[in-house]
């Protein structure tokens, strides 16, 4: 039974629920250990951490999805145990929020360019609480039958081949991994089948400070995982997971709790964090 997953998102990010819902959700599973990494924010973590309280059984781990540049290429970077109530990550976070909405303003002037017209008021009403990013500009693609689904809208349009990619001025991964340390946090790479030549790339990040990965994820056959295990170990790395949880797409039927590390991963964590605590 899965009793942890590291990885889901809320609508105050890119994701469709509340952290109330995703709780719930999550509680309903069996699982024991839940962290919000929503991109580029940490809005819901008060509200998740507040209403968790209510239900003994789980337990919260604050959480953050980092967008970065690594050599030309966007990495993932996720942080855990954060001390997200500091003042310099919430001027950091600023900045990432108006680079995201700046750059979906310009993927809509590039879909306008090929005939595409988006309502910047539905792009506003399908992210909610969220600043708006890609993926709800792939939702509204597909509402308007651009596409077939979310993963769809992405290939065609979004992705670094789709006819309207815009890059996204990015930290750079060094800067990241410092500023989850610099707040007592560990950090770990997000979906690391999404990189080329990613043995090249794990150990020139292990070297910058990176604390684990994510070994155990939403569409990674048990090859993929076993793979990424050794992985872990060759690099001392710490085996993280989880769902990647949006409730977006239907299409890709992810649920919270379908796949995630095993509870000893959370010990790591903690002994990790503690490193960086000052």
């Amino acid at each position: 039974m899965i009793q942890v997953d590291l990885h889901v998102h809320t609508y105050c990010s890119d994701g469709k629920l509340a952290p109330q819902e995703i709780i719930i959700k999550a509680n309903a599973v069996g699982i024991k250990y839940l962290s919000i990494t929503d991109h580029d924010t940490i809005e819901a973590i008060d509200d998740g951490i507040k209403f968790a309280k209510t239900i003994p059984e789980i337990n919260i781990i604050p959480g953050i999805e980092l967008s970065t540049d690594f050599e030309g290429s966007e990495l993932h970077i996720l942080g855990y145990y954060i001390d997200f109530h500091r003042q310099d990550l919430e001027n950091v976070l600023i900045e990432y929020r108006e680079k995201r909405l700046l750059r979906a303003k310009r993927i809509l002037e590039k879909l306008k360019s090929i005939g595409i017209s988006l309502s910047f008021v539905r792009l506003k009403e399908i992210a909610g609480k969220g600043s708006i990013g890609r993926p709800h500009i792939a939702k509204a693609l597909v509402e308007k039958g651009y596409a077939r689904n979310i993963g769809d809208a992405f290939y065609k349009f979004l992705s670094e081949k789709g006819q309207t990619f815009i890059p996204r001025d990015k930290p750079t991964v060094n800067t990241a991994i410092n500023l989850i340390h610099g707040l007592g946090g560990v950090a770990v790479l997000a979906h690391p089948f999404w990189i080329d030549s990613l043995e090249n790339t794990l150990s020139t990040l292990k070297q910058i400070g990176l604390d684990g990965m994510e070994v155990f994820y939403s569409n990674y056959n048990s090859d993929k995982i076993m793979k990424l295990k050794k992985l872990a170990e060759r690099f001392d790395l710490i085996p993280c997971g989880g769902s990647d949880y949006h409730g977006l797409d239907d299409s890709r039927k992810l649920e919270i709790g379908m796949i995630g590390p095993p509870i000893s991963t959370i010990e790591l964590l903690k002994k990790a964090s503690l490193l960086y605590r000052k």
